[in-house]
């Protein structure tokens, strides 16, 4: 799973339509269709916005959501199997 399907997962869980993160957090039209199927990898700040947005939602702890989020990317995957 990349970052953009946990946040569909994420979302679908509370039935918060995609549009409306993107248009609450001020996210760029289609940016979770595209980091979900595209291959588009997001900027930090829109990694942070997107999960201030998921806690807001559902009322999970950010920090925990943070981590959640950063161990869907491939890239945290690779560093993390490097180091072990």
């Amino acid at each position: 799973m990349n970052f953009g399907k946990w946040v569909i997962k994420k979302l679908d869980q509370k039935n918060i339509s995609q549009y409306r993160l993107e248009k609450e957090y001020s996210l760029a039209k289609g940016s979770v269709y595209r980091w979900a199927y595209d291959k588009n990898n997001p900027r930090l700040d829109s990694i942070v916005r997107t999960v201030i947005g998921i806690s807001d939602y559902t009322g999970e702890s950010l920090d925990a959501l943070l981590l959640e989020a950063f161990q869907s990317t491939p890239e945290y995957k690779e560093v993390r199997h490097e180091r072990e």
